[in-house]
């Protein structure tokens, strides 16, 4: 018996919570006999390189063993292996172009700040070194890629006195490492612009407005001459400019107009001189020259860079030399294979030597297990040279991994030491290629169709491989329309697969609510993949779908911090929406969770943050977090030939999906998609089983706790949750 007011007031307070509660609740009704589609979709994962799963000669991670044990334990399969562009000696088995014996070993050219290798290896030690330090550009053989020498461009000429510094430095060595320096100060300058010229740089998106001014410093004086003009990708630096493999013909007319006979001139790349070649990067670059003595200014100016550093080196025997090198590349692979347990995998050494992209420079960092994000940077122009070299590269590679043995550019048979054969019945093409070297449809297409025709080539007519193709990372819809155009490729071109990638954004790290927005940006994925679908029906039905990247991103990729526990049930359940909601759409390939291992900087290791919040397992243990285990109940407890059941929530914060796997068995995907605990309830055809959540409550690497089925049931936040129907 209550008599107080304060009390009445409270039991009021209560019953009218319990009431908004009650209506608030979820209402999950299933007609079981209401088939919607039979499901053709299965749940994966992707597996990037990256050292934290490394026991080789570069690095020995404390957690490897866990992580491969963890990939094996989820058996699953169509997983995708990627040796990646921000690890280069990880992921690229060739990273030098070969040099014949009779002209002597070629390195370079290299950028300041990286280092110029010399190694005679068994050959000797270095007798002799010629050097170039200016803008030297390798020249290459067009079938064969090998180094023919070096020409000097951009109007410099090196100093003689390069090749005294290199020799001193190396000569009477075996190999020889030589820092190329940040300055002028170690070989001087011998790229100064003649007298009076000026010149200014403007690297500008397709952005209205961005502009370059050119101004001579004397009031008096005016701009009489437009040197040199280009927007698009020159070479070289002031004083010595060319045109890149991307120009505009109208830049030298257009800056000419703008500014001759003017003290001050401002001009406006873009939209005046179009876009001459879609989805590059671009730069547009002047020359100019005023009269009078004081020259001119340019805002922005010139960069001043582009110096590098080249040498060719004499060996006390001269050898052929190829760089072909699986010594950090092989021993993860192994891992791989082992630990998928003889299911069709698809592997990706998605990044090509850049050497096939650039003769100009190709750095990369010495450190096996730091990043080295401009190493696939590039843009091409699938000229026909680069169409046979990257094809071969390509042949060489699957040759090894299927075969156990390639040979290289000089006719040198290269056999695997450890003599494994992989069954290799996939492969995918490039990752994120618009990006990474910013192809358009029509230059990958191309490349696409060379890699093709070389694997199938080098693994001869009896080995049966599928190919997967694109690997988008931004999804535009002209890749699907061009690349599923059969008319677009070479004859007898398989498009077996397609793929391509989506990440959300969490908002803010700190506030669980703004998570929510997750699941809005899944929304509008889907959306965009119901287009491309209807591309790929209409273009070539015959073409499976990878959505092989799915994940999302939270806070700074590279930073030491920890993101929240609860973040990992949200990015769970992220996930397993999309995935539910591709297998309702009946999208028929898999959907892949991006990645097994990821990391924020580990100072103790000397390993720099790379992307932490995607990860599936804990940097520090190797076991899984809520991400592993949501994809682990969903290749439990749903797959292809499931029947996808009719199935309908009445909150939109819940959503629920209900199968009958082939076995007869019954299952319930629900997902809790707030920051706020939910209550479901089920109907009259739903009585017993027992539930398998993924929720963080036993601890963020803790397994699927389980619980008796209830009715209503509650939904912890963003809980993911599979009934297993009694």
């Amino acid at each position: 018996i209550i008599s107080t007011p304060g009390m009445l007031f409270l039991l009021l307070a209560l019953s009218l919570a319990g009431a908004r509660s009650a209506a608030a609740a979820a209402s999950v009704e299933v007609d079981w006999n209401t088939v919607v589609v039979t499901s053709k979709t299965i749940p994966t994962l992707q597996v990037v390189t990256n050292p934290l799963l490394a026991d080789d000669t570069g690095f020995s991670s404390p957690v490897y063993q866990a992580e491969w044990a963890a990939l094996k334990a989820l058996n699953a399969t169509h997983v995708r292996f990627v040796p990646w562009f921000p690890f280069p000696k990880r992921g690229v088995a060739e990273l030098e172009p070969p040099s014949p014996a009779n002209l002597g070993l070629c390195a370079g050219p290299v950028p300041p700040g990286y280092n110029l290798t010399l190694d005679c290896g068994a050959a000797g030690k270095i007798t002799a070194v010629k050097a170039w330090y200016s803008r030297p550009l390798r020249q290459m053989d067009n079938d064969t890629a090998m180094c023919q020498g070096f020409e000097e461009t951009g109007g410099c000429k090196s100093f003689a006195n390069a090749s005294d510094i290199v020799s001193q430095a190396c000569v009477g060595q075996s190999k020889c490492v030589f820092p190329v320096p940040q300055s002028d100060g170690t070989f001087g300058n011998p790229c100064q612009p003649p007298p009076g010229v000026f010149c200014g740089e403007l690297p500008a998106p397709n952005t209205p407005g961005k502009q370059l001014t050119l101004q001579c410093n004397d009031p008096s004086a005016v701009i009489y001459d437009i040197v040199f003009a280009d927007w698009g990708t020159p070479q070289g630096g002031c004083g010595g400019y060319s045109a890149g493999s991307c120009t505009s013909r109208n830049a030298s007319v257009y800056a000419a107009q703008q500014c001759v006979g003017k003290n001050k001139c401002s001009l406006v790349p873009y939209p005046a001189l179009g876009d001459p070649c879609y989805g590059t990067p671009k730069t547009l670059v002047v020359q100019a020259q005023c009269n009078g003595t004081q020259g001119g200014t340019a805002t922005p100016p010139a960069s001043g860079a582009s110096k590098r550093l080249a040498a060719i080196a004499q060996c006390e025997r001269p050898f052929n030399y190829t760089s072909w090198s699986f010594d950090l590349l092989d021993p993860m692979m192994a891992e791989f294979m082992a630990s998928t347990n003889g299911k069709v995998t698809i592997p990706n050494y998605s990044t090509q030597p850049a050497w096939i992209y650039d003769m100009t420079q190709w750095p990369y960092i010495d450190d096996p297990n730091n990043s080295d994000g401009g190493y696939a940077s590039y843009p091409t122009d699938a000229s026909p040279r680069i169409l046979k070299w990257v094809g071969d590269y390509y042949g060489r590679l699957l040759s090894w991994y299927v075969k156990g043995e390639f040979t290289d550019e000089f006719g040198a048979k290269h056999i695997a030491p450890d003599g494994h054969k992989y069954n290799i019945s996939m492969w995918e093409v490039f990752n994120e290629p618009e990006a990474e070297h910013q192809h358009t449809p029509e230059t990958y297409t191309k490349e696409y169709d060379a890699v093709v025709t070389a694997i199938k080539k080098a693994l001869g007519p009896h080995h049966p491989i599928q190919f997967v193709g694109l690997a988008l990372a931004y999804s535009q819809l002209d890749y699907f329309t061009y690349f599923l155009n059969h008319s677009n490729h070479e004859p007898g071109i398989p498009l077996d697969w397609i793929s391509y990638h989506h990440y959300s954004q969490c908002g803010d790290e700190a506030i669980p609510a703004t998570w929510e927005g997750m699941f809005t940006q899944a929304d509008k994925f889907i959306s965009l993949v119901k287009q491309a679908e209807a591309i790929r029906k209409q273009l070539s039905p015959e073409t499976k779908v990878d959505l092989d990247e799915l994940g999302s991103f939270c806070g700074d990729s590279a930073a030491t911090h920890v993101v929240p526990d609860l973040y990992w049930v949200a990015a769970a359940a992220h996930n397993a929406y999309l995935y539910s909601q591709f297998v309702l759409m009946g999208l028929d390939g898999a959907t892949g969770w991006s990645q097994l291992v990821a990391y924020p900087a580990i100072p103790s290791l000397g390993l720099g943050g790379r992307d932490e919040s995607v990860a599936m397992l804990d940097f520090k243990t190797g076991k899984g977090n809520a991400r592993y285990w949501i994809l682990s109940l969903c290749i439990q407890f749903s797959g292809p030939g499931d029947k996808v059941i009719q199935t309908t929530s009445s909150s939109t914060d819940v959503h629920a999906q209900a199968f009958v796997r082939p076995d007869g068995s019954r299952t319930i995907l629900l997902i809790n998609k707030t920051s706020k605990v939910q209550s479901v309830s089920f109907d009259a055809s739903v009585t017993g089983g027992t539930f398998y959540i993924v929720d963080g409550t036993d601890g963020i690497t803790a397994p699927p706790r389980t619980a008796s089925f209830a009715s209503p049931f509650q939904l912890n936040p963003f809980a993911s949750v599979f009934l297993k129907v009694a």
